[in-house]
């Protein structure tokens, strides 16, 4: 990745917030992400990604279901076992994705999942 094209950390979770992300299809979030589910109305139902800073990382959920997405110019891609952030086709931010955590697909006694 080049690095010339980075953006400031905390500008890019603001943009990100703002405007969404598209999802790449060389993306694989069912293994590599928590799931992305709509269990709330509004905003927070988005992909939770890590997008390293100092002194400490940024945990953030964004945005991949909501309308204005569509029109959002960041897209995620997966190149060399890394996810990427780009913007209008460049690269701006090599990111982590946190795993699910293993409750999030338990069931209780009677089979019922639980929500997260």
């Amino acid at each position: 990745m080049n690095t010339n094209n980075k953006i400031n950390p905390g500008l890019l979770e603001l943009d990100l917030f703002c405007k969404g992300m598209k999802i790449d299809g060389s993306c694989d979030l069912e293994h590599d992400a928590r799931m992305v589910t709509r269990t709330r109305a509004g905003l927070g139902s988005g992909l939770e990604i890590i997008i390293p800073a100092y002194p400490e990382d940024i945990y953030m959920n964004v945005p991949l279901l909501e309308k204005f997405v569509k029109d959002s110019p960041y897209t995620l891609i997966k190149r060399d076992g890394q996810y990427i952030v780009t913007k209008a086709g460049r690269d701006v931010a090599i990111i982590r994705l946190p795993r699910q955590p293993a409750f999030y697909t338990q069931k209780t006694s009677n089979g019922t999942l639980i929500e997260p």
